[in-house]
């Protein structure tokens, strides 16, 4: 038997279009891997009751200091905020849908994220 995967998925916004995507897909894939997370930022946009469209299989873990712009103090608590996630899930992939995020996830692993 093929050992399912775990899977970690990193968005920075949750909101609008990105919101019905990222339901879309990952509600699709939720049996495809042992365990799928979603790291996201809120959005004054975000729907109220966003985690109720999610199957229950998905681990949601809200992150703060999400911000587009280039903000050292944001930034540097956002690189420790990520890589303790990565360091305690202990996945098997990671997917994007960031540059910056590729960024800080190349100085935690050591590797080119693209």
């Amino acid at each position: 038997m093929t050992k399912k995967k775990r899977i970690l998925l990193i968005f920075e916004i949750m909101d609008d279009i990105v919101f019905i995507y990222i339901v879309d897909l990952e509600n699709k894939l939720v049996n495809t891997y042992d365990m799928l997370y979603i790291v996201y930022a809120m959005r004054k946009q975000t729907l109220v009751d966003y985690k109720e469209y999610f199957d229950k299989g998905i681990k949601l873990i809200k992150i703060d200091n999400f911000d587009r712009s280039i903000n050292p103090t944001n930034d540097k608590k956002r690189f420790f905020k990520i890589k303790k996630i990565v360091t305690e899930v202990r996945i098997n992939t990671i997917r994007l849908r960031s540059s910056k995020t590729g960024t800080l996830l190349s100085a935690i692993t050591g590797k080119v994220v693209a």
